[in-house]
């Protein structure tokens, strides 16, 4: 472990002025939010920076712990099942885009509040509803809302057991 640190630190040596400014650049970035490694591999190849320098920058981001593809996950799927409204189809779609391993989207998947994420999503379903008043064929209404819930993330079996519920609590109101 020491020399696989000493070899950072050796060939943090060997960077040029401006891979080491965007080296304290990114490490700064990555204090202040969540990045993965592939959105950090994006904003340096942006700048004049060979594959090399590159590299050296994303195993000090990692060894420092400023950069962690995990921790990224967990902190998306998070925020998107709580905040967004996502399903897990919607959220791993993408992650993968983001290049996250799939062990890692597993654990991040598994850290969401099932119960949150469900009363989020029967809300979202709800509040559509409401929005497609206007149409008056039941069916229509319903095929629009499942498209709807699909676009989210959400699988075929989550929204008819929501649609259910919908259906009977507003036949209810």
């Amino acid at each position: 472990m020491e020399e696989a640190s000493e070899d950072i630190q050796n060939r943090i040596s060997e960077l040029s002025d401006v891979a080491r400014k965007q080296l304290s650049r990114m490490a700064a970035l990555c204090s202040r939010k969540e990045y993965c490694s592939s959105d950090i591999k994006n904003k340096l190849s942006k700048k004049d920076l060979s594959s090399d320098e590159i590299e050296i920058i994303l195993q000090k981001l990692y060894k420092d712990k400023y950069l962690s593809d995990k921790r990224y996950a967990a902190a998306f799927a998070r925020e998107k099942s709580a905040l967004s409204g996502w399903g897990r189809n919607k959220i791993t779609f993408a992650l993968r885009g983001k290049k996250i391993d799939s062990a890692d989207i597993e654990n991040a998947l598994s850290e969401i509040d099932e119960k949150k994420a469900e009363e989020k999503f029967y809300n979202v379903l709800k509040r559509k509803w409401k929005q497609l008043e206007k149409e008056e064929d039941i069916q229509k209404k319903t095929v629009k809302l499942i498209k709807f819930a699909m676009s989210r993330g959400y699988a075929y079996d989550e929204i008819s057991d929501a649609m259910k519920i919908l259906i009977k609590n507003e036949s209810i109101e």
